[in-house]
């Protein structure tokens, strides 16, 4: 079951896994997702937005979005600058969490995605 915030927000997942698994591919390792608030989510989008990053403004997230290890690169890049310029708790302890997602992904040992998908 896909968790729901107590503010009733769908959250947006973030997580890895392997390229095209598509059924319930967070049901396997549900402890490592990222349930981020769809807010907080779109909050650090607008301003990577901000700054003229490419990546996370892209991102759909009312879509599933898969990022191979050198998008996984770009994406730990921007999170790593969001976090630097951002004076927002909240936002930085999401940051925080999606930042160890991705961490998994960028190893060279392995061979997976990050996987974002929204309500």
């Amino acid at each position: 079951m896909i968790p729901r915030s107590t503010k009733g927000e769908e959250p947006v997942a973030v997580g890895y896994g392997v390229a095209g698994a598509r059924e319930t591919w967070w049901q396997d390792k549900e402890e490592e997702i990222a349930w981020v608030p769809e807010p907080i989510f779109a909050r650090a989008q607008a301003i990577a937005g901000a700054y003229h990053l490419r990546l996370m403004p892209s991102i759909n997230i009312y879509a599933r979005t898969e990022l191979d290890k050198s998008q996984a690169r770009t994406l730990l890049a921007e999170i790593g600058f969001i976090a630097k310029v951002i004076h927002d708790p909240l936002l930085s302890t999401w940051l925080g969490k999606m930042e160890n997602i991705v961490l998994k992904v960028v190893k060279p040992e392995e061979n997976l995605v990050v996987i974002i998908e929204g309500p």
